[in-house]
C-alpha cells in the first residue's frame, strides 16, 4: 500500500516521470512506483482534463505496459481516448 501523497510530492513524481520517460530506456520499476503514488491524483486529473493534457502530464501512459495495467472505469475511458488519439480508432 502506498502512503498518501501531498501536492508537492505528486508534482515531484510528475516531474520525475517526464524526465524518465524522455530517456531511451526508462526505468519501468521506478516509473511504476511513481504511477502508483500518483494514482488518486491522476484519476481526478483524467476526469478534468483532455487526453492530450493527461498524456503530456503523465507521459508514461504512452508506454503500452502502463496503459494495459489500468483496469478501473476511469482508466478504461482513458485507454479508449488514448487509442483514438494515438491510432485514430479504438476497438
Amino acid at each position: 500500500m502506498v502512503a498518501a501523497e501531498d501536492e508537492r510530492s505528486v508534482q515531484k513524481h510528475i516531474s520525475f516521470m517526464k524526465k524518465e520517460c524522455a530517456k531511451r530506456e526508462p526505468n519501468t520499476d521506478i516509473l511504476r512506483d511513481s504511477m502508483k503514488r500518483t494514482a488518486a491524483y491522476r484519476q481526478d486529473y483524467c476526469h478534468k482534463n483532455t487526453t492530450e493534457d493527461v498524456v503530456t502530464t503523465f507521459p508514461s501512459l504512452r508506454l503500452r505496459m502502463f496503459v494495459s495495467l489500468h483496469t478501473s472505469e476511469s482508466a478504461v475511458i482513458l485507454r479508449r481516448r488514448l487509442c483514438k488519439l494515438m491510432y485514430g480508432f479504438c476497438l
